[in-house]
């Protein structure tokens, strides 16, 4: 991937409780993707990663920028706790861990 594709290249998602709408794009090709849905209240982060893995998971590289926007994160400690396990998630699967 160039300097240019990196650069316009994320995945981004929108998170409630009825399901997960993904962008992942990828110098300048955009792919759409549905996952599990995700509310800090009532639903398992968990289960959310394993959607992920399940409809996404081979698309995920080193490097490109994740956001993800969830229904429930109130908090700045559930705000850290998010963005820990996910960054954890997405690093095992850039270097092919579980």
């Amino acid at each position: 991937m160039n300097k240019q594709d990196e650069r316009s290249s994320f995945i981004v998602g929108d998170a409630g409780g009825s399901g997960t709408q993904w962008r992942v794009v990828k110098g300048g090709e955009i792919k759409q993707f549905e996952t599990a849905g995700f509310n800090a209240y009532t639903h398992k982060l968990d289960d959310l990663m394993a959607s992920i893995d399940q409809t996404f998971g081979s698309l995920i590289e080193p490097g490109i920028p994740k956001y993800l926007y969830a229904a429930g994160v109130d908090t700045k400690q559930q705000k850290d706790e998010l963005t820990a396990s996910l960054n954890l998630f997405f690093t095992k699967k850039c270097h092919g861990g579980e």
